[in-house]
C-alpha cells in the first residue's frame, strides 16, 4: 500500500502594525522625609503627602485617580560603628509613593508642577499608554495576514506554481505594553515654565 508524500508547502509570516493615540497616563510621585525620630518622620511625611494630594485634586485634571503605591519607614544609622558595638539609629526616613491615573494627558505638566510645588521630591517614572486598543489589534492583524498572503503570492508567482489553500496558521497579535519612562525629579525646584510632556501614541 502506497503513502501519499506530503503536499508542497510554503511558509510565510507577516506583519502588522497599527498606533492608537494615547488617552491615559500614570504618573508615580513619592514624598521622602526624614526625622530624628519615627513618629516625627512620618508625621512630616503626612503632611507634605497630604498637600500634595490636595494640590493634584485641585488641577481638576479629568479622570484622576490617586492610589497609595508604597509605603516605608527606615531606621537610620550612624556611619560611625564603634568596636563591639552594634550601629546606632540617628533618624528615620519615610517614604510614602503614591500613583496617579488622569484621562487628561494635557494636564500632566501641571500634575507634575502641582505635586512637587506641594512637596512631592520624587517623580518616580510617567507613563501614557492607550485604554482600548481592540479595534488597532485586530486591524493589525488583518494587516500582517495581507502582508504574510502578499508574500506567498509573489514567491508562488516567481516559481510558476499555483497557490493551494491554507493549511496551517500560526499567529495572533498582542498589546505591547509602554515601559514606564524614568522621570529624573529628585529635589526639585519650581521653575515659571511649566512641565513638558508629550503623550505620544501606542503601536
Amino acid at each position: 500500500m502506497s503513502q501519499e508524500a506530503d503536499p508542497p508547502t510554503l511558509e510565510v509570516s507577516g506583519t502588522g502594525e497599527v498606533s492608537v493615540p494615547s488617552d491615559r497616563a500614570r504618573v508615580s510621585f513619592a514624598v521622602e522625609t526624614e526625622g530624628t525620630t519615627a513618629g516625627q518622620a512620618a508625621q512630616a511625611n503626612a503632611d507634605a503627602m497630604d498637600a500634595a494630594i490636595a494640590a493634584l485634586r485641585a488641577t481638576r485634571a479629568e479622570g484622576i485617580v490617586v492610589e497609595t503605591h508604597g509605603y516605608g519607614l527606615h531606621p537610620q544609622y550612624s556611619n560611625r560603628s564603634e568596636p563591639n558595638q552594634a550601629p546606632r539609629i540617628v533618624g528615620y526616613r519615610a517614604v510614602n509613593t503614591i500613583t496617579v491615573t488622569t484621562t487628561d494627558v494635557d494636564a500632566v505638566g501641571g500634575l507634575i508642577d502641582a505635586a512637587t510645588g506641594a512637596g512631592v521630591n520624587r517623580v518616580a517614572s510617567l507613563q501614557f499608554d492607550a485604554s482600548d486598543t481592540e479595534a488597532a489589534r485586530q486591524e493589525a492583524l488583518a494587516e500582517a495576514v495581507r502582508r504574510a498572503r502578499g508574500e506567498a503570492e509573489a514567491i508562488a508567482g516567481a516559481l510558476g506554481v499555483p497557490l493551494g489553500k491554507v493549511l496551517r496558521v500560526h499567529g495572533g497579535a498582542h498589546n505591547p505594553p509602554r515601559p514606564p519612562v524614568p522621570y529624573a525629579a529628585r529635589g526639585v525646584m519650581m521653575e515659571a515654565a511649566a512641565t513638558p510632556t508629550e503623550a505620544g501614541a501606542q503601536t
